[in-house]
């Protein structure tokens, strides 16, 4: 929640941005997405552009690291 008290949301690996639509269209403001592929960041930045944007490249990195 903000200082509002309305809903917010955060959207890990979230493609093309339906899931931040959805969060909006039900009155929740969408806060940040992640996503990996650069067309799906550009069309959420596009449509969302309010909507700070993550590239979730470096934790995919570290997670195929070999201890």
């Amino acid at each position: 929640m903000d200082e509002n008290g309305k809903l917010t949301l955060g959207s890990l690996f979230s493609g093309s941005g339906a899931f931040e639509l959805g969060g909006l269209l039900a009155g929740i403001r969408p806060v940040f997405a992640a996503e990996v592929e650069p067309f799906p960041i550009r069309v959420t930045t596009k449509r969302l552009p309010f909507v700070k944007h993550y590239c979730c490249r470096p934790f995919i990195l570290a997670s195929n690291k070999s201890d």
